[in-house]
């Protein structure tokens, strides 16, 4: 977990580069996984936030 850093959702403005690779947390097994959601340089938009409320389970790791 030193590699990435927790966020919360309200950080993220709409319709702005994110600036960073922004990965979910799920467990597998126990074992924490990170899966990415949205690269760096991709447009964090409305759709993308919509997608996240779906998702979100407290933080966001990047």
């Amino acid at each position: 977990m030193n590699n990435y850093v927790a966020i919360t959702q309200n950080i993220l403005i709409d319709n702005t580069k994110v600036g960073c690779d922004l990965y979910l947390k799920n467990y597998v097994n126990g074992s924490p996984r990170y899966v990415l959601f949205c690269h760096g340089d991709e447009l964090f938009s409305s759709e993308r936030r919509k997608e996240l409320k779906e998702l979100f389970k407290e933080f966001i790791h990047f």
